[in-house]
């Protein structure tokens, strides 16, 4: 029994996942008279402490979520939670307050879907700006100072960043709104909604701290959960459908159950379906994807794999229409978390590649095309961006498979 215990310890140390225990010192705060300790201390020093998540507002408490038993404690601007029967580092995380902020606003757990063709106020494409990401899940975009913060942030067993879009998406959630105005102590300001957040945008302050978490923890402790003061412009449209629930960010794809999503994401399977608008001038569909470890003698970096599939784009227009010309390039690969990859130079090293063809009207073209993904994650859409043509979204189902 000892040399197991030793074992654990051991293991726990090396990965970089040992949390504090629950008889550390305590860390008290003057300003509020609560202390943190344990796990949640370790949590709170770890990931942007007083920036994230404000002062402690309430004790550790003792609460039951999805069926099962949660510690937790609130902070300003969010609740960090304990959930023991999640693997590290998913066994602590924020609470799904900006959800839930929504939900009190709206009547809705996201908003309306956006539109991946969007374009700024300057009327740029969103898609061709390197500070702007598309959350295809949620059908949202997150750009600019916005997008900068919350990749700054993340949840990894690494002492520090740079943090992948999976990590981004452990703190703060996927973005459930587009930015919008809201008039917050008297004042109007941009902000957005993400699962765990909200993020509001300060110009009267100086650089770096123009960008805000809300104190969505604060406004809970009021007699009504938001606080009167704080009032939701109407540009964001109540929906009076079935809401989508996000139980938590590990299943906002709503692709599998969640007792299911642990164990299938460390056994993706090959095996899977996709849609897309067969209708369309252009069809793209995909098959027979594939994972790998090594792609002709290239190990993927630690953290990432490989993801192959055969690709098959179709002119469905008429005889005399225009041609399309593809290529690999214009192609980008959507993970479950929302990160996108681009095929690139991977493409190169597989067997028949889609590279540079022309597809004329009635008549088809396929070729094997290749992305790099996170090793814990799966493919959830493919978009394919040819020149000249209406960008294109293929969604893939990935399941289990059982037989």
């Amino acid at each position: 029994m000892r040399i197991k215990i030793y074992i654990t310890v051991m293991c726990l140390m090396l990965s970089g996942l040992w949390l504090t225990p629950a008889y550390a010192t305590a860390r008290c705060f003057t300003e509020t008279r609560y202390c943190i300790d344990g796990a949640i201390r370790t949590y709170w020093e770890a990931h942007g402490g007083l920036m994230v998540f404000g002062l402690p507002i309430a004790a550790q408490t003792q609460t039951t979520i999805d069926g099962a038993p949660v510690s937790t404690q609130l902070f300003e601007r969010n609740r960090i939670e304990l959930h023991p029967n999640n693997p590290a580092p998913y066994d602590v995380q924020l609470g799904l307050l900006g959800s839930d902020y929504l939900l009190h606003t709206t009547g809705a757990r996201v908003a309306p879907a956006g539109t991946i063709n969007e374009v700024d106020s300057t009327g740029v494409a969103k898609s061709t700006r390197r500070d702007c990401q598309w959350f295809a899940t949620t059908q949202q975009y997150v750009c600019g100072d916005f997008y900068a913060y919350w990749r700054k942030y993340g949840i990894s067993s690494r002492s520090r960043g740079p943090f992948s879009i999976a990590e981004n998406t452990a703190l703060f959630g996927l973005p459930i709104t587009g930015v919008y105005q809201e008039t917050i102590r008297g004042q109007s300001y941009q902000v957005q909604l993400f699962e765990r957040a909200r993020f509001e945008y300060h110009p009267e302050n100086p650089a770096p701290y123009q960008v805000q978490l809300g104190l969505l923890g604060s406004e809970t402790v009021q007699q009504s959960p938001v606080s009167p003061t704080i009032t939701a412009e109407p540009t964001i449209t109540p929906i009076h459908t079935t809401p989508f629930v996000v139980a938590d960010y590990l299943n906002t794809a709503g692709i599998l159950p969640l007792k299911e999503l642990f164990w299938f994401r460390n056994n993706m399977p090959p095996y899977g379906y996709w849609n897309s608008n067969d209708a369309a001038d252009i069809t793209v569909v995909i098959r027979d994807i594939t994972y790998a470890d090594i792609l002709k003698g290239h190990k993927a970096p630690t953290g990432m794999k490989y993801v192959m599939g055969t690709v098959t784009v179709i002119n469905n227009r008429a005889s005399g229409s225009a041609s399309c010309r593809v290529h690999y390039a214009d192609l980008a690969l959507i993970d479950l978390e929302g990160g996108w990859h681009y095929s690139d130079k991977i493409t190169t090293q597989i067997d028949d590649p889609l590279s540079y063809k022309i597809v004329e009207p009635g008549l088809r073209v396929g070729g094997r095309v290749a992305f790099m993904v996170p090793y814990t994650s799966a493919p959830g859409q493919l978009v394919a961006q040819f020149t000249n043509e209406k960008p294109t979204s293929v969604e893939l189902r990935v399941w289990p498979h059982t037989n």
